[in-house]
Protein backbone atom coordinates (compact mmCIF):
# COMPACT_ATOMS: atom_id res chain seq x y z
CA UNK A 1 0.00 0.00 0.00
CA UNK A 2 1.38 3.35 -1.01
CA UNK A 3 1.90 5.81 1.42
CA UNK A 4 0.42 9.34 0.92
CA UNK A 5 1.56 13.07 1.06
CA UNK A 6 0.06 15.94 1.71
CA UNK A 7 1.88 19.46 0.85
CA UNK A 8 -0.06 22.55 2.32
CA UNK A 9 1.14 26.33 2.19
CA UNK A 10 0.29 29.08 4.41
CA UNK A 11 -2.83 29.68 2.27
CA UNK A 12 -4.37 26.36 3.84
CA UNK A 13 -4.64 28.16 7.29
CA UNK A 14 -6.68 28.83 9.27
CA UNK A 15 -8.34 25.10 7.97
CA UNK A 16 -5.21 23.56 8.33
CA UNK A 17 -6.56 21.06 10.90
CA UNK A 18 -9.16 20.19 8.67
CA UNK A 19 -7.78 19.73 5.66
CA UNK A 20 -5.48 17.09 7.09
CA UNK A 21 -8.13 15.51 9.26
CA UNK A 22 -10.03 15.29 5.94
CA UNK A 23 -7.41 13.91 3.99
CA UNK A 24 -6.56 11.43 6.68
CA UNK A 25 -10.01 9.93 6.98
CA UNK A 26 -9.68 9.19 3.69
CA UNK A 27 -7.23 7.05 3.52
CA UNK A 28 -6.56 3.27 3.48
CA UNK A 29 -6.09 1.24 6.78
CA UNK A 30 -2.39 0.60 7.44
CA UNK A 31 -1.44 3.85 5.11
CA UNK A 32 1.03 6.63 6.59
CA UNK A 33 0.59 10.42 5.61
CA UNK A 34 3.06 12.30 5.67
CA UNK A 35 2.15 16.36 5.74
CA UNK A 36 4.61 19.02 4.56
CA UNK A 37 4.40 22.44 5.63
CA UNK A 38 5.70 25.49 5.82
CA UNK A 39 7.44 26.06 9.55
CA UNK A 40 5.16 28.86 10.59
CA UNK A 41 2.27 26.27 10.13
CA UNK A 42 3.90 23.90 12.53
CA UNK A 43 4.50 26.35 15.20
CA UNK A 44 1.03 26.56 15.41
CA UNK A 45 0.71 22.92 16.41
CA UNK A 46 2.62 24.37 19.59
CA UNK A 47 1.25 25.52 23.56
CA UNK A 48 4.07 28.18 23.02
CA UNK A 49 3.50 30.99 20.51
CA UNK A 50 6.91 31.82 20.59
CA UNK A 51 8.64 28.56 19.73
CA UNK A 52 11.14 28.08 17.70
CA UNK A 53 13.08 24.84 15.81
CA UNK A 54 14.29 22.39 18.42
CA UNK A 55 17.28 21.42 18.27
CA UNK A 56 19.23 18.37 16.63
CA UNK A 57 17.98 15.59 18.35
CA UNK A 58 14.83 17.12 19.00
CA UNK A 59 13.27 17.90 22.49
CA UNK A 60 9.90 17.29 23.88
CA UNK A 61 7.46 20.16 23.50
CA UNK A 62 4.00 21.01 24.56
CA UNK A 63 1.00 21.08 21.85
CA UNK A 64 -1.83 23.62 21.88
CA UNK A 65 -5.05 22.89 22.75
CA UNK A 66 -6.64 22.40 19.19
CA UNK A 67 -3.74 20.27 18.21
CA UNK A 68 -4.55 18.26 21.23
CA UNK A 69 -8.31 18.07 20.17
CA UNK A 70 -7.35 16.92 16.71
CA UNK A 71 -5.44 14.13 18.12
CA UNK A 72 -7.25 13.13 20.02
CA UNK A 73 -10.15 13.26 17.37
CA UNK A 74 -8.33 10.99 15.73
CA UNK A 75 -6.48 8.85 18.21
CA UNK A 76 -8.98 5.64 17.63
CA UNK A 77 -8.16 5.12 13.89
CA UNK A 78 -4.28 6.78 14.11
CA UNK A 79 -1.03 3.86 15.22
CA UNK A 80 1.19 6.91 15.84
CA UNK A 81 1.92 10.14 14.79
CA UNK A 82 4.77 11.99 14.90
CA UNK A 83 5.80 16.14 14.48
CA UNK A 84 8.95 16.74 13.00
CA UNK A 85 10.44 20.75 12.45
CA UNK A 86 13.76 21.27 10.43
CA UNK A 87 15.44 23.33 7.86
CA UNK A 88 15.76 21.53 4.34
CA UNK A 89 18.18 23.93 2.19
CA UNK A 90 16.86 27.36 2.46
CA UNK A 91 13.06 26.59 3.36
CA UNK A 92 12.25 25.41 7.14
CA UNK A 93 9.50 22.91 7.30
CA UNK A 94 7.31 21.00 9.49
CA UNK A 95 6.32 17.94 8.78
CA UNK A 96 3.21 15.66 10.63
CA UNK A 97 3.20 12.00 10.46
CA UNK A 98 -0.02 10.01 11.10
CA UNK A 99 0.36 6.08 10.68
CA UNK A 100 -3.03 4.94 10.05
CA UNK A 101 -4.47 1.39 11.98
CA UNK A 102 -4.17 -1.62 9.86
CA UNK A 103 -7.75 -2.97 8.88
CA UNK A 104 -6.67 -5.66 11.37
CA UNK A 105 -7.06 -3.60 14.22
CA UNK A 106 -10.12 -1.49 13.14
CA UNK A 107 -12.73 -3.99 13.07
Amino acid sequence: MADETLILTVDDHPETLDKIGERFAKIEPGTTLTVRMPLILGLMFLEDPDASVPPPGGEEVNMAADFEAFTAKHCDLCARYYLNMFQEGEVALAVLTMEKLPASALT
